[in-house]
């Protein structure tokens, strides 16, 4: 019992510490955890990007048709 009560005053005489540690556990895995979503978020629209790009450009030195569109596809992606 001697323990359990001298374990309590130690948690009571660092409890800043303790709070400050437990917030600083929470925040790293939430960093973590939302970012997860997000790089896969840019991976998809890279090559969605990258895909839009290599459709617009030109083989053998003859555009392809309607290169409009294709430009409308690419600004959509990236400023959107």
């Amino acid at each position: 019992m001697d323990q359990v009560k001298e374990f309590l005053r130690q948690c009571i005489y660092y409890r800043f510490w303790i709070s400050l540690s437990v917030a600083a556990l929470f925040s790293i895995i939430a960093y973590f955890l939302g970012s997860c979503s997000v790089r896969a978020k840019a991976a998809t629209e890279t090559t969605a990007i990258t895909s839009a790009e290599s459709d617009f450009s030109s083989t053998n030195g003859v555009y392809q048709k309607n290169p409009k569109r294709k430009t409308n596809k690419i600004n959509f992606a990236v400023f959107q």
